[in-house]
C-alpha cells in the first residue's frame, strides 16, 4: 500500500499523520530536521494545506536549503489548499485557475458541514492538538477529493 502523510509545518513543530495507520507524530524543536525528511523520504504521498506557499518553504528553512524549488521529495505532493479550490470552482476553459479560496477550516466544513473533530486524548500539549487537527483535516479533504477520484473505475 502506499504511504499517505498528511503534514503541517508550524513556528516549533513538524507534525504528520500517517493516513494508514492514523499514527501522528509531531517533531518538536531539534527533531524538525526529523520531521522534514521523513516528508522528503516518502515515497508515497506528503498531503499539506498550503504547502506550495508555506509548508514546503518552511521545511526548506529547517534543512538550511536555500531555495524550496530544490527540494527533493521522493513522492508527490498534494497541496490541499489548490485542490479544493479547484474541486470547487474549477477553471472554465481557457481561463487561469488561481481562486485560492477559504482556510482549511472552512474548506472542511463545506465538504463535511460537521463540527471540526475532537484530537485524540492522548495528546496533552495544546499546540500538538492544533497541529493534529490540521493534519486529520488536510488528509480528509485528500480522502474526499483526491481519494475519491483514484477510487473510481
Amino acid at each position: 500500500m502506499t504511504e499517505r502523510l498528511a503534514f503541517d509545518v508550524g513556528v516549533d513543530i513538524v507534525g504528520i499523520l500517517d493516513l494508514g495507520t492514523n499514527e501522528y507524530a509531531s517533531y518538536r524543536g531539534p527533531a524538525m530536521p526529523d520531521g522534514a525528511r521523513r516528508i522528503l523520504n516518502c515515497a508515497g504521498i506528503v498531503i499539506s494545506f498550503n504547502g506550495n506557499l508555506y509548508d514546503l518553504p518552511a521545511l526548506a528553512r529547517i534543512l538550511d536549503v536555500a531555495d524550496p524549488d530544490d527540494l527533493s521529495l521522493n513522492g508527490t505532493h498534494c497541496d490541499m489548499r489548490i485542490l479544493a479550490c479547484r474541486d470547487r470552482w474549477p477553471p472554465r476553459d481557457g481561463e487561469d485557475d488561481r481562486i485560492l479560496g477559504p482556510d482549511l477550516r472552512d474548506h472542511y466544513r463545506h465538504y463535511f458541514g460537521r463540527p471540526l473533530p475532537e484530537p485524540p486524548g492522548h495528546l496533552d500539549d495544546d499546540y500538538e492538538r492544533s497541529n493534529w487537527l490540521d493534519c486529520h483535516m488536510a488528509g480528509e479533504l485528500w480522502r474526499t477529493i483526491v481519494g475519491r477520484r483514484e477510487s473510481r473505475p
